[in-house]
């Protein structure tokens, strides 16, 4: 036995039980993607392509993540203090770490010229531009 597709109840025909189901089936309002609002076939469908798919998931993943807020501008991020490498560097207490990290990791002791140069570019620069105007490894 098949069941009917419009009201579910058992059947010796394939698709419906009745002309009146059939007729109700052909009126009823045609579904919608649930991402783009396009009108699909009259099929089980949900979305109109795997792309509209995929950022349907996505966009439904997003909702689910707790945002932060960046210390230094205040934007939205998945990050626990900064949205972004440059806001990072931005960071005085940040910067102050990381000079305080090279004085223990180098022979030679840094000049003030030197740390100030690291303060005001830390974050900034990449590692390998300050380590080369610098001259240290």
């Amino acid at each position: 036995m098949n069941k009917c597709l419009y009201c579910g109840k058992e059947t010796k025909n394939k698709k419906y039980c009745s002309k009146e189901c059939k007729i109700k089936a052909m009126t009823k309002e045609k579904p919608h993607c649930l991402n783009c609002g396009k009108e699909l076939d009259r099929c089980e469908k949900k979305f109109c392509n795997n792309k509209c798919y995929q950022e349907y998931k996505r966009k439904e993943f997003e909702k689910t993540l707790v945002y932060n807020h960046c210390i230094i501008c205040g934007k939205p991020t998945l990050n626990e203090k900064y949205c972004s490498q440059e806001c990072m560097g931005k960071d005085p207490a940040r910067k102050i770490t990381a000079v305080k990290n090279l004085e223990k990791v180098n022979e030679t002791p840094w000049t003030e010229k030197e740390i100030e140069f690291l303060i005001n570019n830390y974050g900034i620069m990449p590692i390998s531009d300050l380590c080369e105007y610098l001259k240290r490894n």
